[in-house]
């Protein structure tokens, strides 16, 4: 009860406050026990300026502006613990350390101190697969976590597949994609998002197809659970069938909206997961012909178990 007591009371802006637990008062004629707790709240204080220690690559002025705390926030450990949480979703830090100060400043403003240390800027990886139906295939990239010093994302993929004995490469399929992402997009919280995929198909029984397809968008995080993104996607195409070849063009808005109350990407255990999304490539767009599709995708989680083992 000490405990959460002082916890509430941290949480109403007072990070030095203390409380006493007296000695506890028996009445046997009426079989009561009371307990009585002191508080003593300290200053009440507001965040103020955050520190941050340990950067080699990554642009001071960009985690400025990502840690600075909204003027007259007050304090609360719940604040410095989304800190903390909002740093390590960059992705950039191996170790995020918040640490608020021992002592308010003459405007009663808590300072805090953030110690961090970089990940390895890039990474690389690659794997090989092989069946009797598809023949053997491989895939390989290569990506840069923190590209010009402000987070930015860049990651380039090479795929082949459906390799066979007797033909080699040939009528064998490649895909190549290019993912690139800026946190912070004219904004706080708000990312810029880009695509790049080409692709080369192969199915004898149906059609070849070359495509080149390129999406550019803005995602912006409304909450913890709630994203919008909101894009535009390209694609330009060749088909060859039994009718000949064909070139076509898409062009068009996309958009999409995500709630997402769980709390593991990879492995969730509770919360629920809901996400819609469509796009629309009219002719009047450039579009070759009019297409238009919408998607939705619903899930829920329960921990039967309560460990996690069963879900």
């Amino acid at each position: 009860e000490r405990r959460r007591l002082l916890d509430q009371v941290m949480g109403l802006g007072y990070p030095f406050a203390l409380v006493d637990l007296k000695p506890a008062v028996v009445d046997h004629k009426s079989d009561t026990l009371d307990v009585t707790f002191t508080v003593d709240p300290g200053r009440h204080a507001t965040l103020g300026k955050v520190t941050v220690k340990g950067l080699d690559h990554v642009d001071p002025d960009f985690i400025d502006k990502r840690t600075a705390f909204p003027k007259g926030k007050a304090y609360s450990p719940a604040q410095l613990d989304a800190l903390q949480n909002d740093l390590r979703s960059l992705d950039v830090f191996s170790s995020v350390k918040v640490t608020p100060g021992t002592a308010l400043d003459d405007q009663g403003r808590l300072p805090v101190d953030v110690e961090v240390a970089e990940r390895d800027r890039h990474f690389i990886g690659f794997g090989a697969n092989y069946s009797t139906n598809d023949g053997a295939g491989g895939t390989a990239y290569w990506g840069d976590r923190d590209l010009f010093g402000g987070a930015e994302r860049l990651k380039v993929e090479a795929d082949r597949a459906g390799i066979h004995p007797d033909n080699g490469l040939k009528g064998s399929d490649y895909t190549l994609t290019t993912n690139f992402s800026s946190p912070d997009f004219l904004r706080r919280h708000q990312d810029f998002l880009s695509n790049f995929t080409a692709t080369d198909e192969h199915d004898p029984d149906t059609f070849d197809k070359k495509s080149a397809t390129f999406t550019a968008g803005v995602q912006r995080h409304l909450s913890k659970a709630l994203t919008v993104n909101a894009g535009w996607e390209i694609e330009a195409s060749r088909i060859h069938d039994d009718n000949g070849t064909s070139d076509f063009l898409l062009s068009g808005p996309t958009g999409s909206v995500k709630y997402d109350t769980t709390r593991d990407l990879l492995n969730p255990t509770q919360g629920v997961r809901l996400e819609a999304g469509g796009e629309a490539l009219p002719t009047w767009f450039g579009s070759s012909q009019n297409v238009f599709s919408t998607k939705s995708t619903a899930s829920s989680y329960l921990d039967l178990s309560g460990n996690g083992n069963l879900v």
